[in-house]
C-alpha cells in the first residue's frame, strides 16, 4: 500500500511549484515514517471507523469521531436509565470509537514533532541573531 501511495504521490509531484512539491513531499514521508511506526489499525484487529487513503481531512475526521463518540455516551446514558442490561454493546462501540480517536490522534504525532522542532529552531535562531546585533551595536558609556 506504501508504494501506491508513493507511487500517486509522485505522479502529483512533477507538475507542481517548488513549495507545493516540498508539501507533498513532507505528507509522503510522514505517511511512510508513521506507517513503519505505527502499527495500523487492521494489524491491531481492531475495526476502523474513518477513510483510508493519503487525502484524509484530519480535523474533519477527528471531527466526526468527537462528535460520534458524544452520541454514544449519551445513548450509554439513556440506555443504562432504561435497559440497564444492554449497556455492554455501547461500551463496546464507545471504546472503538476512543481506539480510532487515539490511533488518528497518534498518526499526528511525527507532524507535531517536526512542526515543534521547527519552531523551537526558529526561536533559537532569532535569538542568536539578536545576540550578534548586540555585540555588533556600538556601545557608548
Amino acid at each position: 500500500m506504501r508504494v501506491r501511495i508513493q507511487e500517486s504521490l509522485g505522479a502529483r509531484v512533477g507538475k507542481l511549484s517548488h513549495d507545493k512539491k516540498k508539501a507533498i513531499e513532507e505528507e509522503e514521508e510522514l505517511l511512510s515514517y508513521t506507517a513503519d511506526v505505527l502499527p495500523s489499525l487492521e494489524e491491531q484487529e481492531v475495526r476502523q471507523l474513518y477513510p483510508k487513503g493519503p487525502n484524509i481531512d484530519f480535523k474533519k475526521e477527528l471531527r466526526s469521531l468527537n462528535r460520534e463518540l458524544q452520541l454514544h455516551i449519551f445513548e450509554l446514558a439513556d440506555i443504562l436509565v432504561e435497559r440497564p442490561s444492554q449497556y455492554a454493546r455501547r461500551v463496546e462501540e464507545i471504546s472503538l470509537i476512543f481506539q480510532n480517536l487515539h490511533h488518528r490522534l497518534n498518526s499526528l504525532r511525527p507532524h507535531q514533532a517536526r512542526v515543534t522542532l521547527i519552531h523551537i529552531l526558529e526561536l533559537q535562531t532569532k535569538r542568536h541573531k539578536q545576540a550578534v546585533e548586540d555585540i555588533q551595536r556600538p556601545r557608548y558609556y
